[in-house]
């Protein structure tokens, strides 16, 4: 598949007659076609801009889609430059340094775990149980992990356990069943909202701990497979989100409408974030994915995969490394936002510049 040579080329996602819900916040976009293509071969842009100075830099990485007919389809935009970006940094525009396009394939390469709930005899509509038997639909979307690309696999338990059951290869098969085996495990005894949410939390540690320390450097990507019926105290939340962001991780998760959890309901008790997933995925610039039916699991998740792959990484130089959190906004200029039907820009909203965020 060769993408148009125009500056509004699109990767189309309009092949199969199938609905898929991505939830954004609190907006449900629908998402009709998905195409997958694991590698497709994509048109050459202008190499990165180099600074002159060695002096390191702050990236943010940015998804862009848009809405070519009424909301009815999605397509991510490839081919956007330099120049049609702005970058704000606490609401003051700083100048855009470098430019990576992840279509070149010269982002960092990422890991993708997928996460599930451990089985804990709950209901079909709960926790990830919607995925048991169901795992080998994934398998066409793993396809689309590029050569030098790992995908791991975690789990966590509402009485506190948590494991890495399987570090990051690139084995997908392997991947597959070690899932399928979580998921068929006989339900594991003690019930504690408290100690899921601690389990959960200490999940996030080890997964970004365990990246930390791979070679090369990759992009953290988690997949929850889980419909998020889920809370957590602020101030706890908190500190996950500040490791995802010292980190650049994005999560995303993919449920299925019967085990969605609604968004409008409160979870949990006074002081907790409820549906923290949804949560960290909006602050990350990740998604929520909801497929109808088990075969779209698979164009759910190329489409995910395709998104990270495509992203825009835009380098800049912080103002000073004094370890707050700095707000973060990523627009494109008033033309390119005319040029391409004013796409959506995913990006995390926050960074912290210390020296262990910059890149040399």
């Amino acid at each position: 598949m060769t993408l148009s040579k125009s500056d509004r080329r699109l990767y189309a996602c309009r092949q199969a007659p199938l609905i898929v819900c991505l939830h954004s916040v609190a907006r449900i976009i629908s998402l009709a076609g998905l195409l997958l293509a694991p590698h497709p071969a994509f048109t050459q842009t202008p190499a990165p801009t180099v600074p002159n100075s060695a002096t390191s830099l702050a990236l943010v990485d940015v998804i862009a889609e848009q809405s070519p007919d009424n909301l009815h389809s999605r397509q991510l935009v490839s081919g956007l430059q330099q120049s049609d970006f702005r970058l704000f940094d606490n609401d003051r525009e700083l100048p855009i340094l470098t430019f990576v396009v992840g279509a070149e394939h010269t982002a960092r390469p990422i890991t993708l775990w997928v996460i599930v709930q451990c089985n804990m005899g709950l209901p079909i509509g709960e926790g990830s149980g919607y995925m048991r038997g169901k795992t080998q639909w994934l398998a066409p979307g793993l396809a689309a992990l590029q050569p030098n690309e790992t995908v791991g696999v975690a789990h966590w338990c509402d009485n506190g356990d948590v494991k890495l059951d399987l570090s990051p290869t690139a084995n997908t098969k392997q991947a597959l069943s070690t899932l399928e085996a979580i998921l068929k495990a006989p339900p594991v005894e003690g019930d504690s909202d408290r100690q899921g949410e601690i389990a959960l939390q200490k999940l996030f540690v080890d997964i970004l701990t365990a990246t930390e320390a791979s070679s090369p450097s990759r992009l953290p990507v988690f997949l929850f497979l889980y419909g998020d019926h889920s809370a957590t105290y602020a101030t706890e939340a908190d500190t996950i989100i500040k490791s995802l962001l010292e980190s650049s991780g994005i999560v995303f998760g993919l449920t299925d409408p019967g085990s969605e959890a609604n968004l409008n309901e409160n979870l949990g008790t006074a002081g907790q974030i409820s549906h923290i997933i949804h949560h960290y995925a909006a602050l990350t610039g990740g998604q929520y994915f909801s497929a109808s039916r088990p075969e779209f699991f698979s164009p759910a998740l190329a489409y995910m995969l395709t998104g990270v792959h495509l992203r825009y990484v835009l380098g800049f130089r912080p103002l000073k490394l004094d370890g707050k959190r700095h707000t973060l906004r990523v627009e494109l200029t008033k033309a390119a936002r005319k040029l391409n039907a004013n796409p959506d820009l995913h990006f995390r909203n926050e960074y912290i510049p210390t020296p262990r965020l910059l890149q040399p």
